[in-house]
């Protein structure tokens, strides 16, 4: 299997799908790219975007809906990936990202994510099935609309 690794996601891609599921998350601080990890589900490519450390994530639990980077280093939002055509996506090479501290942030993720991986595939696609073939209703309403966002991701042209 192929390691997991860093993107960027173009942000003419996200306000395309966001006018089609507002769960689509934005990228609000235009401090740093919008960073996530790629997942193939159905045969389909996933972008499943990452969120800072947050004080109130220190409280939650990993469940199907988003995964936890060790104890403090932020989540992986799996109900907020989203389906993205591969020339939408833009590799991140941590090494040449010149704050050090965010570096170091991105390394330690990257350290818990290579030794997570088959958890991290295996959930992003247990969700996908509670949300696509369950319609397991929890899950239906806090995660963007996977199977109508793939039919918009086959149609978005690139402006």
């Amino acid at each position: 299997m192929e390691r997991l690794k860093f993107y960027h996601i173009d942000d003419d891609y996200i306000k395309y799908l966001y006018q089609f599921d507002i769960r689509v998350p934005f990228n609000k601080n235009n401090r740093r790219p919008y960073i996530g990890i790629i997942l193939e589900i159905n045969n389909i490519t996933y972008f499943a975007p990452m969120f800072s450390p947050k004080q109130q994530h220190s409280k939650y639990k990993s469940n199907a809906t988003y995964i936890k980077i060790g104890k403090d280093m932020g989540m992986i939002k799996l109900n907020n990936m989203i389906p993205v055509n591969k020339e939408n996506l833009k590799y991140i090479d941590i090494n040449k990202i010149e704050d050090k501290k965010y570096r170091n942030l991105l390394i330690q993720q990257n350290n818990f994510i290579q030794i997570n991986t088959d958890k991290i595939r295996k959930m992003a696609n247990k969700l996908y099935k509670f949300v696509t073939v369950d319609k397991k209703e929890f899950f239906v309403n806090i995660s963007c609309n996977f199977k109508m966002l793939e039919e918009k991701c086959k149609s978005y042209k690139k402006r």
